[in-house]
């Protein structure tokens, strides 16, 4: 396997918070999020996202972007969980 060759990934995310005032931050911060998991699945090989468990990694990884940002925007971390309710690798 090249490990130049060009692959694809595509992901649909939801992010889950408790309080509806996070979720309105999380919004509003919706560019730098996007930036941050898109650095981050960049960052991805197929083979690492071959398996469950790779794909369980990746999806904590993606909690601890989006926690980044939302830690620096409000002080807290407030996003619980990443879910992935779409993943298409080629």
């Amino acid at each position: 396997d090249d490990p130049y060759a060009a692959h694809y990934l595509q992901a649909e995310v939801q992010i889950m918070a408790r309080d509806p005032i996070a979720l309105e931050t999380a919004r509003a911060q919706m560019p730098r999020i996007r930036n941050s998991l898109l650095m981050l699945f960049g960052q991805q090989k197929p083979a690492d996202l071959s398996t469950r468990e790779g794909k369980e990694r990746l999806q904590t990884a993606a909690l601890v972007e989006v926690q980044k940002v939302m830690q620096s925007e409000t002080g807290k971390p407030v996003v619980e969980a990443v879910y992935f309710t779409s993943f298409v690798m080629q």
